[in-house]
């Protein structure tokens, strides 16, 4: 009997403890969101998406990054096969606990983030079509953490394409 009653308060004492620790916001999300998440060394890459606009128009990346470490660091390029190498448009400088936020739209993974740093990422023209739904390799290299490979989801597009009429 005492550890039937035993578990449960251990259980609940653990969850408790783990409140006010002082963690970071990224140490929250949702790995399961509509984006895909990782990490390498102190950096997290969340809710990590590419947007199409349609045939003939570059990919931009959205993501919620974060450095959870004491130490800075700056994402120096993002690449995939796909897209090629992106360009960087901002500071894509993370001082200790700061975060980065790209794309035109803010992810719902920056959400309680203070101030986040707006910076853009646009791959090139992909070769072949992307689809939505399907996923795509996407390297993040950072100056210190190192470089983390992605299978980066596109992003549903915000409204309907014209059929293909060719």
């Amino acid at each position: 009997m005492r550890r039937r009653v035993a578990v449960p308060i251990l259980a609940a004492l653990v969850l408790a403890a783990g409140c006010g620790t002082g963690a970071t916001p990224a140490q929250y999300f949702d790995p399961q969101g509509p984006g895909a998440t990782g990490r390498v060394g102190d950096v997290v890459v969340t809710d990590a998406q590419l947007g199409d606009d349609g045939p003939d128009t570059a990919l931009t990346v959205q993501a919620t990054i974060v450095n959870e470490g004491r130490t800075p660091d700056r994402l120096t390029s993002v690449s995939s096969p796909t897209g090629g190498a992106a360009r960087i448009v901002g500071d894509p400088a993370l001082p200790p606990g700061g975060a980065l936020v790209t794309g035109s739209a803010q992810p719902a993974a920056a959400a309680d983030l203070p101030g986040p740093t707006p910076v853009g990422l646009t791959l090139g023209t992909p070769a072949d079509p992307v689809r939505a739904g399907l996923t795509y390799p996407v390297d993040f290299t950072f100056a210190a953490a190192g470089t983390v490979r992605l299978q980066v989801p596109v992003a549903d597009p915000d409204t309907p394409r014209a059929a293909d009429t060719g």
